[in-house]
């Protein structure tokens, strides 16, 4: 099996979504007889860059000119867009995938719908953040422009899946009658263990939470999905 990946973040550049995607490409090291391609963004202005993470792990970088490793412009999101939508029809050309798996909506799910109706390429698309509608105030402006969009790309996917339950909310919002499938964040196990929180005694302790993000609600309508989200007893977030 061969897998096309799409995401423009990828470590040293962007944020959750790329840290997301390394992580599991790290843990599918494990998972023989699949190959791994991914194409996401380079810093640099002109070149293309290709690296072999790991032995069927590989990333083909289009340059986008980056000024900000922790957030893309819009001109920075549509040369990726652009130039790895290019990036991956050369690799259609060489190479025979069974699947492209779409990190985030915009611009990676654009990219992927138009592979589908080249290609006939089934993908699938992660939900992760700020591309859903109303997860972020700085982006209003452009939300409804992106709506229609967003449901034609996730109406032709052979799947689309939510980090949570509230992420799912929210994006039932732009399509309501879209199945989603929640597939978290995982941690590594082997360097985290969980505490048995049945047991009495440490369940009296007080909790200490350490957060190594920005603990911030997103946005209005984002808060407003909170407020329903406990109200139908699925707890806080």
């Amino acid at each position: 099996m061969r897998i096309l990946l799409l995401d423009n973040e990828f470590p040293p550049l962007g944020g959750g979504t790329g840290v997301v995607n390394y992580h599991l490409l790290e843990g599918i090291t494990e998972v023989g007889n699949i190959q791994f391609d991914l194409v996401t963004s380079s810093r640099t202005k002109n070149q293309y860059e290709h690296e072999v993470l790991y032995p069927g792990i590989e990333l083909y970088k289009v340059p986008v000119n980056s000024k900000n490793i922790h957030h893309s412009s819009n001109r920075e999101l549509i040369t990726y867009a652009v130039r790895g939508f290019l990036k991956s029809r050369e690799l259609l050309q060489e190479h025979s995938y069974d699947l492209c798996f779409a990190f985030a909506t915009f611009p990676a799910g654009v990219m992927a719908l138009g592979l589908s109706f080249s290609y006939g390429l089934p993908y699938i698309v992660s939900l992760q953040g700020p591309h859903v509608t109303g997860f972020e105030a700085r982006y209003n402006y452009i939300y409804p422009f992106l709506k229609p969009i967003a449901r034609l790309v996730w109406k032709r996917t052979a799947a689309v899946t939510a980090i949570s339950e509230q992420m799912r909310q929210l994006a039932s919002q732009t399509c309501s009658d879209l199945h989603m499938d929640i597939i978290s964040n995982g941690v590594d196990t082997r360097r985290v263990q969980p505490r048995n929180w049945d047991n009495d005694s440490i369940r009296s302790e007080p909790m200490t939470v350490i957060c190594v993000a920005r603990l911030i609600e997103r946005a209005a309508s984002f808060a407003r999905v909170r407020r329903r989200s406990e109200a139908e007893g699925l707890g806080r977030f």
